[in-house]
């Protein structure tokens, strides 16, 4: 503490690491701030510090070749609020598409999944490991939903094909 009372920033790296015990350059702080009246929700804050901490990024690129998808539209959608996408991935043995969910808030919740680019074969429970349950989901052409628990995450693995229809 500084003589005043005041506490000191104090950076301190060793931890019982290899590295130095102190370390000099400059330091960057970021801070996103924002204002709400009443009561902040968990699924707001979480949208919130996603939204500060990793917001979309659009990138335009150029094409020569015909293109088969149109210029506007959904890959995915998650409802309701509460429920977080936190990975929508290639599975790691290659069978499928792994895609995880969380529940921010304090009740189970029904999360509804709509993959209009994806005609949907199967989807099922698995673990973090992408281990089977053996917890099979129902799902439509291209929706399904989710079970999640209270605070928690659930990882399923779809089975599809690409739905490469075109709009009109």
């Amino acid at each position: 503490r500084l003589e005043n009372g005041e506490p000191d920033l104090a950076v301190h790296p060793n931890c019982g690491t290899n590295f130095a015990v102190t370390q000099c350059g400059v330091l960057l702080f970021r801070y996103h701030i924002t204002s709400t009246a009443g009561y902040v929700t968990d699924s707001q804050a979480a949208d919130f510090g996603q939204c500060s901490q990793a917001p979309l990024r659009t990138i335009f690129t150029e094409h020569d070749c015909p293109r088969s998808l149109p210029p506007v539209g959904s890959f995915l959608a998650v409802d309701p609020q509460e429920i977080r996408l936190l990975t929508l991935k290639i599975a790691e043995d290659g069978d499928g598409m792994i895609l995880r969910l969380l529940n921010t808030s304090a009740m189970d919740i029904a999360a509804r999944v709509s993959l209009p680019m994806l005609a949907l074969q199967s989807a099922a429970l698995v673990t973090l490991a992408e281990e089977e349950t053996g917890a099979e989901l129902i799902v439509s052409p291209h929706e399904l939903t989710v079970p999640v628990a209270s605070r928690a995450q659930a990882t399923v693995r779809l089975r599809g094909t690409p739905d490469r229809r075109e709009e009109s």
